[in-house]
Parts: structure tokens; C-alpha cells; sequence
């Protein structure tokens, strides 16, 4: 039950590596510009929006990201940047001027609901659109349904990405 998920604490949320000092930032785009949860109705799953209240969140985690020298990595369903599909976050204008007003912090943010590779390098921050996300390589069906990807982080900042099957490789 997804709701007894002890790894998950909201639905967004970020995770810390102090040691590699490195964050983890997951975002929740499902919603409607009002604040209304679209998951409990599952309904509307096209279109995206990021909530004012996750936004102050968001700045506040960079910021702290910034003043620890923390590199900040960025996760959301719906399309952050790039190209305009009706399927992106309404306000991701007002989210792309944020994440990019912390270039020193994030170095890439990957999104999906594109299910298709796609890459855009804007105001010093990689955006990347993968195909398919896999969470667990250790049960037989994730190396075998085809696209995924591994990332590596390393500790000078650099990112590498290897696809599998259709999915994108690049250096970041």
C-alpha cells in the first residue's frame, strides 16, 4: 500500500547524502493552480501545477543546499522545461526562474509524462526528459521492460547518465 510507505514522508520531499554532499529534491506537480490534490480523485493527471506553499519549500531547500555546498538534484513527473506540451506544469515559468536562480546548486532536473528522451540546457541548468524511471534494477522486469537509466553523481559535480535500451546518455 503506497500509503504505508515509511521511504516517502509527503509528497514532495528531499533526502540528504552529507557525506557526498549531495540532495535529492522530489516535487509533487499534481495539482490544480487553486491548491487542490488532484491524487486522491485521480483525475487530471495531464497538466500539472506547483503549489505557493511547495515553492517557499523548494527555495528554502536550495538555499540550505546552497549554505551547506550541497549540488541539489531535481525530480518531477510532469515537464518542468523545454517544450511546450499541453502536459507540463502551468506555472513553469515562475518554477524554471526559481530552480535557475540556484544554478550553483542544481546541476540537472529530470522530469517525465514525455515518455521520450529529450534534453535542454537553460541559464546554466540541464533539463532532462526520460523515457522511463526505474526505481529498483534488482527485480527482473526493470532490466527487461527496456528504457531506463542509471545515473551516477560525482563528487566534482559531474553527472553521468547511461540509457539503456532507448533511453538517452549524456554528461552533465
Amino acid at each position: 500500500n503506497f500509503d504505508d510507505n515509511q521511504f516517502i514522508p509527503d509528497n514532495y520531499f528531499e533526502f540528504d547524502y552529507p557525506e557526498q554532499n549531495l540532495r535529492f529534491i522530489v516535487l509533487d506537480s499534481q495539482y490544480e493552480p487553486d491548491g487542490t490534490d488532484k491524487k486522491p480523485l485521480c483525475i487530471g493527471y495531464a497538466e500539472g501545477y506547483i503549489p505557493r506553499q511547495q515553492l517557499q519549500w523548494l527555495r528554502e531547500q536550495l538555499e540550505d543546499a546552497r549554505r551547506k555546498d550541497y549540488q541539489a538534484i531535481i525530480f518531477n513527473h510532469q515537464i518542468l522545461a523545454g517544450i511546450h506540451y499541453p502536459y507540463g506544469i502551468s506555472n513553469a515559468g515562475e518554477v524554471q526562474k526559481l530552480i535557475e536562480s540556484y544554478s550553483d546548486v542544481v546541476t540537472v532536473a529530470f522530469h517525465g509524462h514525455l515518455h521520450d528522451n529529450f534534453v535542454q540546457r537553460q541559464n546554466d541548468v540541464t533539463y532532462v526528459s526520460v523515457r522511463r524511471s526505474v526505481a529498483d534494477l534488482s527485480a527482473g522486469w526493470a532490466k527487461r521492460s527496456g528504457d531506463w537509466l542509471l545515473v551516477e553523481v560525482y563528487a566534482n559535480n559531474r553527472i553521468e547518465i547511461t540509457g539503456h535500451g532507448a533511453a538517452l546518455s549524456l554528461r552533465v
